[in-house]
């Protein structure tokens, strides 16, 4: 993923948020009419529609962090991280420390 300021990208990447947002809210009921208020193609739309997200609903849920102490023995964080993926979740950052008489202190 990467993050650009709006500010120097093509209008249409705008256009096409402005659309899905009329098609959200319900003030439209077809893409093809979504298009046209926003000012774009229909193919336009369908073209960026599912790469261009506003920031803030980019992410569907929440971005939490999980502090553990683990023990110093292999798999313990494969284990742990096959449980986030097993709930579904996605990983942006996983730092662990040095371990230190046996433990880990590790952030997810």
């Amino acid at each position: 993923m990467l993050l650009v300021d709006s500010s120097v990208l093509p209008k249409v990447f705008s256009q096409v948020l402005e659309a899905k947002e009329l098609l959200a809210s319900g003030k439209v009921s077809t893409a093809a009419e979504a298009a046209r208020v926003a000012g774009i193609s229909r193919s336009a739309f369908y073209k960026y529609r599912d790469a261009v997200y506003p920031y803030e609903s980019r992410g569907i849920g929440r971005i939490i962090t999980v502090y553990l102490e683990l023990r110093d023995k292999p798999g313990v964080l494969s284990g742990v991280l096959s449980e986030f993926a097993n709930a579904g979740a996605n990983i942006l950052t996983v730092n662990q420390n040095i371990p230190l008489k046996g433990r880990a202190l590790v952030s997810i």
